[in-house]
């Protein structure tokens, strides 16, 4: 599975990036931006596969995988759109992890605007949906071109409804994630890959200090009908270099956790 992190420049892609997968790629603020994305692959270790190998003795066993892709910032202000190259590599992805900067800084506020998370998630959605408007739209007006040379399918019916049905739920400002498409529309449209039909977690970055401070936010972004998490990232990427043993300690210590024993 091809997970996108996306996000604006500076949010702390990398960093969350960083933690997932235990790479070691530079998060200083002051580096350029990176012109491609970096991808890591992280075994999910499963006990039950685990326990059914254990039983039957395979040759080989296989845990399921899933592939981080951190790609550049996007949206870093008001009308402006990533580059093609970009758009087609998210776009391959299976599901978005957004992340939005939710830390005070004051020099990023400078070259980005003040972090306003549900500023950026709006502009987002936005122009995920303005982007599948138009995929939608140009894909119909070739459907009905063909229809006038006389070729008029079963498949292209059904995509045509399916198509037609997306359009009017995109002019209402509403995600594809959002609708209900029968199986056979479903698969009609499958190919497009449209950037607002995939699931999509949002990740409200934030620092030790403020990491209980996101609440107001979290719950809005919930009302919008999105999943929704808080993560101190840099935190998070400390705490991937460790042990176990010493991410326990180290966890107790910042009071993250209770020490064993207490409730």
């Amino acid at each position: 599975m091809k997970i996108a992190l996306i996000g604006p420049p500076k949010s702390g892609k990398t960093t969350v990036f960083n933690a997932l997968t235990a790479s070691e790629h530079t998060t200083d603020k002051y580096a350029p931006p990176a012109e491609e994305a970096n991808i890591g692959i992280v075994q999910v270790l499963d006990e039950r596969i685990t326990k059914l190998s254990e039983l039957y003795k395979p040759k080989k066993t296989i845990y399921a995988n899933i592939e981080f892709h951190d790609f550049p910032g996007i949206f870093a202000r008001e009308g402006e759109n990533p580059e093609s190259a970009i758009y087609s590599g998210i776009k391959v992805c299976e599901a978005f992890v957004l992340i939005l900067r939710a830390f005070e800084d004051s020099e990023l506020d400078q070259l980005y605007g003040e972090a306003d998370p549900m500023k950026v998630l709006g502009h987002f959605e936005d122009e995920m949906i303005l982007t599948d408007m138009v995929i939608a739209e140009k894909r119909l007006e070739k459907i009905e071109l063909g229809y006038k040379r006389g070729v008029k399918t079963p498949a292209i019916q059904i995509e045509e409804k399916a198509l037609r049905r997306i359009i009017e739920q995109l002019q209402a400002g509403q995600s594809i994630r959002e609708m209900e498409l029968a199986p056979e529309e479903e698969k009609a449209v499958r190919g497009f890959q449209f950037f607002s039909a995939k699931p999509i977690l949002i990740l409200l970055n934030t620092s030790e200090d403020g990491y209980k401070e996101q609440e107001a936010a979290l719950a809005a972004i919930h009302q919008r009908g999105f999943m929704a998490e808080v993560i101190a990232g840099k935190f998070e990427q400390e705490l991937s270099a460790l042990g176990p043993e010493e991410a326990e300690m180290f966890m107790t210590d910042m009071a993250w956790i209770a020490p064993s024993g207490i409730a």
